[in-house]
Protein backbone atom coordinates (compact mmCIF):
# COMPACT_ATOMS: atom_id res chain seq x y z
CA UNK A 1 0.00 0.00 0.00
CA UNK A 2 2.81 2.41 0.84
CA UNK A 3 4.47 2.01 -2.55
CA UNK A 4 1.28 3.22 -4.22
CA UNK A 5 1.43 6.61 -2.48
CA UNK A 6 2.31 9.70 -4.45
CA UNK A 7 5.62 11.53 -3.99
CA UNK A 8 4.08 14.35 -1.93
CA UNK A 9 2.23 11.96 0.36
CA UNK A 10 5.38 9.87 0.73
CA UNK A 11 7.31 12.99 1.68
CA UNK A 12 4.68 13.87 4.28
CA UNK A 13 4.87 10.39 5.76
CA UNK A 14 8.67 10.43 5.89
CA UNK A 15 8.57 13.86 7.55
CA UNK A 16 6.23 12.56 10.25
CA UNK A 17 8.45 9.52 10.82
CA UNK A 18 11.48 11.82 11.16
CA UNK A 19 9.61 14.03 13.64
CA UNK A 20 8.60 10.99 15.66
CA UNK A 21 12.19 9.71 15.80
CA UNK A 22 13.44 13.18 16.79
CA UNK A 23 10.86 13.51 19.56
CA UNK A 24 11.72 10.12 21.03
CA UNK A 25 15.43 10.93 20.87
CA UNK A 26 14.83 14.20 22.76
CA UNK A 27 12.60 12.50 25.33
CA UNK A 28 15.11 9.76 26.10
CA UNK A 29 18.13 12.09 26.18
CA UNK A 30 16.47 14.75 28.32
CA UNK A 31 14.97 12.18 30.66
CA UNK A 32 18.43 10.82 31.40
CA UNK A 33 19.91 14.31 31.75
CA UNK A 34 17.18 15.45 34.15
CA UNK A 35 17.53 12.28 36.22
CA UNK A 36 21.28 12.90 36.54
CA UNK A 37 20.63 16.52 37.50
CA UNK A 38 18.14 15.50 40.20
CA UNK A 39 20.55 13.00 41.74
CA UNK A 40 23.49 15.39 41.51
CA UNK A 41 21.54 18.22 43.11
CA UNK A 42 20.64 16.05 46.09
CA UNK A 43 24.17 14.69 46.48
CA UNK A 44 25.86 18.10 46.19
CA UNK A 45 23.47 19.61 48.69
CA UNK A 46 24.33 16.91 51.22
CA UNK A 47 28.05 17.43 50.65
CA UNK A 48 27.60 21.16 51.00
CA UNK A 49 26.55 20.89 54.64
CA UNK A 50 28.55 17.81 55.61
CA UNK A 51 31.95 19.26 54.73
CA UNK A 52 32.74 22.53 56.44
CA UNK A 53 35.88 23.12 54.37
CA UNK A 54 34.17 22.27 51.06
CA UNK A 55 37.05 20.00 50.11
CA UNK A 56 34.97 16.99 49.14
CA UNK A 57 32.42 19.18 47.38
CA UNK A 58 35.13 20.88 45.36
CA UNK A 59 36.74 17.58 44.39
CA UNK A 60 33.39 16.09 43.35
CA UNK A 61 32.50 19.19 41.32
CA UNK A 62 35.91 19.17 39.63
CA UNK A 63 35.50 15.51 38.70
CA UNK A 64 31.90 15.68 37.45
CA UNK A 65 32.05 19.06 35.73
CA UNK A 66 33.94 17.57 32.79
CA UNK A 67 30.88 15.47 31.98
CA UNK A 68 27.29 16.46 31.29
CA UNK A 69 26.38 17.57 34.80
CA UNK A 70 25.16 21.18 35.09
CA UNK A 71 24.98 20.99 38.90
CA UNK A 72 28.68 20.07 39.08
CA UNK A 73 29.62 23.00 36.85
CA UNK A 74 27.57 25.34 39.04
CA UNK A 75 29.25 24.10 42.23
CA UNK A 76 32.66 24.28 40.58
CA UNK A 77 32.13 27.96 39.79
CA UNK A 78 30.91 28.57 43.33
CA UNK A 79 33.94 26.89 44.90
CA UNK A 80 36.27 28.73 42.55
CA UNK A 81 34.77 32.13 43.36
CA UNK A 82 34.72 31.35 47.08
CA UNK A 83 38.41 30.44 46.91
CA UNK A 84 39.38 33.58 44.95
CA UNK A 85 37.14 36.07 46.78
CA UNK A 86 36.20 34.49 50.12
CA UNK A 87 34.78 37.72 51.54
CA UNK A 88 32.93 39.04 48.48
CA UNK A 89 29.45 37.59 48.91
CA UNK A 90 27.92 39.97 46.36
CA UNK A 91 30.28 38.77 43.64
CA UNK A 92 29.65 35.14 44.60
CA UNK A 93 25.89 35.61 44.31
CA UNK A 94 26.22 37.35 40.96
CA UNK A 95 28.46 34.65 39.49
CA UNK A 96 26.23 31.87 40.78
CA UNK A 97 23.15 33.53 39.31
CA UNK A 98 24.84 33.86 35.93
CA UNK A 99 26.00 30.24 36.06
CA UNK A 100 22.54 29.10 37.11
CA UNK A 101 20.89 30.88 34.19
CA UNK A 102 23.39 29.40 31.73
CA UNK A 103 23.10 25.86 33.04
CA UNK A 104 19.30 26.00 33.18
CA UNK A 105 19.24 27.14 29.56
CA UNK A 106 21.40 24.16 28.62
CA UNK A 107 19.23 21.81 30.64
CA UNK A 108 16.03 23.16 29.08
CA UNK A 109 17.32 23.15 25.51
CA UNK A 110 15.28 21.18 22.95
CA UNK A 111 12.40 20.60 25.38
CA UNK A 112 10.37 23.27 23.59
CA UNK A 113 10.98 21.35 20.38
CA UNK A 114 8.66 18.65 21.72
CA UNK A 115 5.87 21.21 22.05
CA UNK A 116 6.47 22.33 18.47
CA UNK A 117 6.31 18.75 17.20
CA UNK A 118 3.19 18.04 19.24
CA UNK A 119 1.46 21.12 17.87
CA UNK A 120 2.42 20.76 14.20
CA UNK A 121 2.43 16.98 13.63
CA UNK A 122 -1.40 16.62 13.59
CA UNK A 123 -1.70 19.34 10.96
CA UNK A 124 1.02 17.72 8.86
CA UNK A 125 -0.90 14.47 9.16
CA UNK A 126 -4.10 16.30 8.21
CA UNK A 127 -2.35 17.58 5.11
CA UNK A 128 -1.52 13.97 4.21
CA UNK A 129 -5.14 13.05 4.86
CA UNK A 130 -6.31 15.70 2.41
CA UNK A 131 -3.85 14.42 -0.18
CA UNK A 132 -5.17 10.89 0.27
CA UNK A 133 -8.79 12.00 -0.21
CA UNK A 134 -7.80 13.98 -3.30
CA UNK A 135 -6.16 10.84 -4.62
CA UNK A 136 -9.32 8.81 -3.91
CA UNK A 137 -11.62 11.29 -5.65
CA UNK A 138 -9.19 11.49 -8.57
CA UNK A 139 -9.44 7.74 -9.06
CA UNK A 140 -13.22 7.96 -8.99
CA UNK A 141 -13.09 10.60 -11.71
CA UNK A 142 -10.72 8.54 -13.83
CA UNK A 143 -12.69 5.30 -13.57
CA UNK A 144 -16.11 6.91 -13.61
CA UNK A 145 -17.44 4.85 -10.74
CA UNK A 146 -16.99 4.77 -6.98
CA UNK A 147 -16.23 1.13 -6.33
CA UNK A 148 -13.97 -0.01 -3.50
CA UNK A 149 -10.97 -0.82 -5.65
CA UNK A 150 -10.90 2.74 -6.91
CA UNK A 151 -11.11 4.57 -3.59
CA UNK A 152 -9.31 2.12 -1.30
CA UNK A 153 -5.72 3.29 -2.05
CA UNK A 154 -6.57 6.96 -1.48
CA UNK A 155 -8.51 6.27 1.73
CA UNK A 156 -5.69 4.06 3.05
CA UNK A 157 -3.22 6.80 2.24
CA UNK A 158 -5.34 9.31 4.16
CA UNK A 159 -5.69 7.03 7.19
CA UNK A 160 -1.96 6.25 7.27
CA UNK A 161 -1.13 9.96 7.23
CA UNK A 162 -3.61 10.62 10.05
CA UNK A 163 -2.19 7.79 12.16
CA UNK A 164 1.38 8.93 11.52
CA UNK A 165 0.51 12.48 12.62
CA UNK A 166 -1.03 11.23 15.87
CA UNK A 167 1.85 8.81 16.43
CA UNK A 168 4.28 11.72 16.25
CA UNK A 169 2.17 14.25 18.18
CA UNK A 170 0.96 12.27 21.21
CA UNK A 171 4.38 11.16 22.59
CA UNK A 172 5.87 14.58 21.88
CA UNK A 173 3.10 16.38 23.79
CA UNK A 174 3.19 13.95 26.71
CA UNK A 175 6.99 14.08 26.82
CA UNK A 176 6.98 17.88 26.84
CA UNK A 177 4.56 18.05 29.77
CA UNK A 178 6.48 15.50 31.81
CA UNK A 179 9.92 16.95 31.10
CA UNK A 180 8.78 20.53 31.64
CA UNK A 181 7.33 19.60 35.03
CA UNK A 182 10.55 17.85 36.05
CA UNK A 183 12.61 20.79 34.85
CA UNK A 184 10.58 23.12 37.07
CA UNK A 185 11.32 20.98 40.12
CA UNK A 186 15.02 20.82 39.28
CA UNK A 187 15.15 24.57 38.75
CA UNK A 188 13.72 25.10 42.24
CA UNK A 189 16.21 22.64 43.74
CA UNK A 190 19.12 24.33 41.98
CA UNK A 191 17.95 27.67 43.35
CA UNK A 192 17.84 26.21 46.87
CA UNK A 193 21.32 24.74 46.35
CA UNK A 194 22.61 28.14 45.25
CA UNK A 195 21.07 29.83 48.29
CA UNK A 196 22.56 27.17 50.57
CA UNK A 197 25.98 27.77 49.02
CA UNK A 198 25.66 31.52 49.57
CA UNK A 199 24.42 30.99 53.13
CA UNK A 200 27.40 28.76 53.90
CA UNK A 201 29.77 31.31 52.41
CA UNK A 202 28.12 34.05 54.48
CA UNK A 203 28.44 32.00 57.66
CA UNK A 204 32.12 31.39 56.94
CA UNK A 205 32.62 35.10 56.30
CA UNK A 206 30.86 36.01 59.56
CA UNK A 207 32.94 33.45 61.42
CA UNK A 208 36.19 34.82 59.99
CA UNK A 209 35.11 38.40 60.72
CA UNK A 210 34.24 37.48 64.30
CA UNK A 211 37.58 35.73 64.72
CA UNK A 212 39.45 38.73 63.37
CA UNK A 213 37.50 41.00 65.70
CA UNK A 214 38.35 38.82 68.68
CA UNK A 215 42.02 38.76 67.70
CA UNK A 216 42.12 42.53 67.35
CA UNK A 217 40.47 42.97 70.77
CA UNK A 218 43.00 40.60 72.32
CA UNK A 219 45.86 42.58 70.81
CA UNK A 220 44.39 45.84 72.07
CA UNK A 221 43.98 44.36 75.52
CA UNK A 222 47.58 43.18 75.54
CA UNK A 223 48.87 46.54 74.32
CA UNK A 224 46.87 48.46 76.90
CA UNK A 225 48.05 46.23 79.74
CA UNK A 226 51.79 46.54 78.94
CA UNK A 227 52.27 50.10 80.27
CA UNK A 228 50.56 49.18 83.52
CA UNK A 229 52.86 46.21 83.97
CA UNK A 230 55.87 48.39 83.29
CA UNK A 231 54.72 51.06 85.74
CA UNK A 232 54.08 48.42 88.34
CA UNK A 233 57.60 47.08 87.82
CA UNK A 234 59.17 50.57 88.32
CA UNK A 235 57.31 51.17 91.57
Amino acid sequence: MLWQMGPVATGVLLLLVALSIASWAIILAKNQMLRQAENACQQFRQLLWQQDQLQQLQQRAQRDSSGNCPIARLCKIGCWELHRFPHNITRLRSMLQQAQALEMDRLQSHIATLATIGATAPFIGLFGTVLGMIHAFGQIGLQGQAHLAAVAPGIAEALIATAAGLFAAIPATAGFNILHSRFGRIQHRVYCLMEDFIALAQSRYDKDAHQQHENSRSKETCNSSDPLEKNGGIQ
